[in-house]
């Protein structure tokens, strides 16, 4: 079932800035719907972070067939992310996206086992980039979504969830972009960042391999 209306929050943080990535997906979006027949109703609001989004929604008439997605504005998303409807049952679902912070960006270990196993030099950094999730087990949904782990937290900087799943955002967030339950990741979408990486080609590819 597709979504009667888009709730699509761009949090721009207290300097107002929007990257060019979230704005070359915003533009994206607005092409398509002027041209998609049948396109959701989307309503795109500017707010301070997350919590200011709560606020929003408080006071806001959804319903159970409307969707809310969450973005950063540091960040850019795939239009079919944005469109898509959540599967039934599923609740919160994140795209894959590298983590941000410079410290923790590369896990030096798996860069070492995949040079151990052969991978080319110039392959090495994709093997090692961490993301912002760390899958459960290896089943996938629908061909596109997995399970993150349970005792790791995951991060949210772009998030899609129904109404009825928001008291449960709410309840699990820690600080501005980190839930501590398990949520489901869409591993298709190509999300982009600050860091020159998506995660829906070659990554993403090898994932969907360990799940045939």
């Amino acid at each position: 079932m597709s979504a009667n209306h888009i709730y699509l929050f761009i949090l721009d943080g207290y300097d107002k800035t929007v990257s060019i990535t979230c704005m070359s997906s915003l533009l994206k979006l607005q092409q398509i719907m002027a041209t998609m027949p049948g396109c959701p109703r989307v309503e795109m609001v500017f707010k301070k972070d997350i919590f200011d989004v709560f606020d929003h929604l408080t006071s806001a008439e959804t319903t159970e067939n409307d969707t809310i997605i969450v973005m950063n504005s540091r960040f850019g998303i795939d239009t079919n992310f944005l469109l898509s409807p959540i599967p039934d049952a599923l609740g919160i679902v994140v795209p894959a996206y590298p983590v941000s912070n410079p410290d923790s960006t590369l896990d030096w270990q798996k860069i070492a086992m995949a040079k151990k196993s052969g991978v080319h030099v110039n392959e090495l950094k994709q093997h090692g980039t961490m993301y912002n999730f760390v899958a459960r087990e290896q089943t996938c949904y629908q061909n596109r979504f997995i399970k993150t782990d349970n005792t790791t937290d995951v991060f949210c900087d772009i998030v899609k969830f129904s109404p009825s799943s928001l008291n449960e955002l709410r309840q699990h967030l820690h600080g501005a972009n980190k839930l501590d339950i398990p949520v489901w990741v869409d591993i298709t979408t190509t999300s982009k960042t600050s860091i020159p990486y998506s995660f829906s080609g070659c990554v993403g590819n090898q994932i969907l391999k360990l799940f045939e």
